[in-house]
């Protein structure tokens, strides 16, 4: 009787544990795609500020000198608007 009642104790827990398991799992599971998504998002943030900061550069000091230095390129012999004969 005694190891009867032991063995339905023990096939009981056994299934309990079971049952945790899976539902370990199935969390963890979860956990991770939520873990892909925040990654997913993060990497997009992290270019969308890249491209602000390339404006941001571009409309700041730096952006001025490059427009300058661009425009003083087109206006050399290439691009001259005075003809030289």
């Amino acid at each position: 009787m005694r190891n009867k009642l032991l063995t339905e104790h023990i096939k009981f827990f056994n299934s309990r544990l079971l049952e945790i398991e899976d539902e370990i799992n199935l969390r963890s599971e979860r956990i991770d795609m939520m873990l892909d998504e925040v990654g997913r998002q993060r990497e997009e943030i992290e270019s969308d500020l890249e491209e602000t900061e390339f404006v941001r550069d571009f409309f700041s000091k730096k952006g001025e000198k490059l427009l300058k230095d661009l425009t003083g390129l087109m206006t050399g012999p290439l691009f001259s608007t005075k003809r030289e004969f």
